[in-house]
């Protein structure tokens, strides 16, 4: 609880020089400590393959500073430009890490010490401790769009000194890392209500409440003015129908899906007419409509980029070196006021900056997840289905929101990706041999 707190009100914004890391970053090494020596041996236990990916993920920012010889690091595909600075400057070369930002990859390398433990002791907690987590969550959630909106009718506040002024940001920096978690609490709101017990007395009022809540988000999304943010929501109504609704095993919600449906069918058809009828009176719904210069710069910067990802490739420029290795790469006519901080694609970052050996990794995390997922989803305890439904949902719209943006570089949505991932893995796997093995 603590870890998501913190993370949500400090860890908004991608950026690693904010004021409110020097807090956040050593809390969460503090948890990463203490989660390995409480959780670590149930975590092998019950996820053995998991446990060792996310070793791996932790392991490869440490792998880029080890420093190298001067013959080996020199042989690396687009070293030659730290060749030519060291003999301009007259210095003999030096042994060097693969990284060619070695104090970024130690960011990043700290960076992952939240969601890792996010990861780790969403695995171990007891179900009944999780569904508090989910709480959490879907409280700071919806804090964060409630504040989105007094920013948009004139409350000066934002949480970070660089950011989308003027938008509805919330406790993010960015309008799409906002719209991307209020796209994300429709797949949460339905697991909420999904895994309500039959036996509370409050059950009905729980699911009233998880439908009001899906009511307000959508117009919360529309008011980021994220094109991306829209595109999710799209995308997360029938991921939610899909968590909500009939189970593998036969049982019924009492026809409360079919409702669900047409309640989401008819209020997806009202945002829409009021997006039409605002269209020429709210600027943050009329982005949607318009190509921006920021937008209109990431399209015209790809091209640079992918020369980069070429001579760099198989093992990269090293993990968080991508402001630094774009500036070589930036052409003369789209140098101005404005500028980017990443490539605005993350998977394209990620085989730029970690090469080859961090793109394998990252198929065989998500092998892993599928093989984890797929025993919760044929498993015959009907509750371990929503949870794996929803975690697999939010897995798959951070792929989505991935392809135009760099979500998971914020602290805040990279502890809510790991908790997807605990949801649709901590689960029993199908054949339990092969997992061991």
């Amino acid at each position: 609880m603590l870890l998501v707190a913190a993370t949500f009100l400090m860890g908004g914004s991608a950026r690693d020089d904010v004021w409110s890391l020097l807090v956040l970053r050593p809390l969460t090494a503090v948890i990463f400590i203490v989660a390995l020596m409480i959780c670590l041996p149930e975590a092998w236990r019950q996820a053995r393959g998991l446990t060792i990916v996310g070793g791996c993920l932790l392991l490869l920012p440490l792998l880029h500073l080890i420093p190298l010889p001067p013959a080996v690091w020199t042989a690396l595909p687009g070293r030659a430009v730290a060749v030519d600075v060291y003999h301009a400057m007259g210095m003999p070369l030096p042994w060097h890490a693969l990284s060619l930002t070695p104090q970024h990859s130690w960011s990043a390398f700290f960076f992952l010490l939240a969601p890792l433990s996010a990861c780790l002791l969403a695995i171990t907690l007891p179900a009944a401790q999780l569904r508090q987590v989910l709480s959490a969550v879907l409280l700071l959630a919806l804090l964060s769009g409630l504040l989105g909106c007094m920013q948009l009718v004139g409350v000066s506040f934002y949480p970070y000194a660089i950011t989308n002024e003027g938008s509805a940001v919330g406790l993010f920096a960015n309008r799409n890392h906002a719209a991307l978690l209020l796209a994300c609490l429709l797949p949460l709101l339905a697991l909420y209500a999904r895994t309500a017990s039959r036996r509370q007395r409050n059950l009905h009022f729980i699911r009233v409440m998880a439908l009001a809540g899906g009511v307000l988000v959508i117009p919360m999304i529309l008011m980021t003015g994220s094109r991306a943010g829209l595109i999710c929501a799209a995308l997360a109504i029938p991921m939610a129908l899909w968590i909500y609704g009939r189970d593998s095993s036969g049982s019924d919600t009492d026809n409360r899906a079919m409702k669900l449906v047409s309640v989401f069918a008819l209020l997806a058809a009202l945002c829409l007419g009021a997006l039409f009828f605002f269209h020429s009176r709210a600027p943050a719904l009329a982005r949607l409509y318009e190509m921006s210069a920021d937008t209109d710069l990431r399209w015209r910067a790809a091209p640079a980029i992918w020369r980069a990802v070429h001579d760099y490739f198989p093992w990269g420029s090293g993990i968080g070196s991508f402001v630094e290795i774009y500036r070589l790469y930036e052409p003369h006519e789209l140098l101005g006021s404005q500028y980017l901080n990443h490539a605005h694609n993350d998977w394209l970052e990620l085989l730029l900056t970690g090469g080859l050996p961090a793109i394998l990794l990252l198929i065989g995390a998500i092998a892993v997840l599928l093989y984890r997922a797929a025993g919760g989803l044929t498993s015959q305890h009907g509750k371990a289905q929503p949870w794996v439904r929803a975690g697999l949902s939010i897995v798959a719209l951070f792929a989505v929101a991935s392809l135009v943006d760099y979500p998971v570089r914020t602290p805040a949505l990279s502890v809510l990706l790991a908790l997807a991932v605990a949801f649709a893995a901590r689960w029993p796997s199908p054949q339990p041999a092969l997992d061991k093995a």
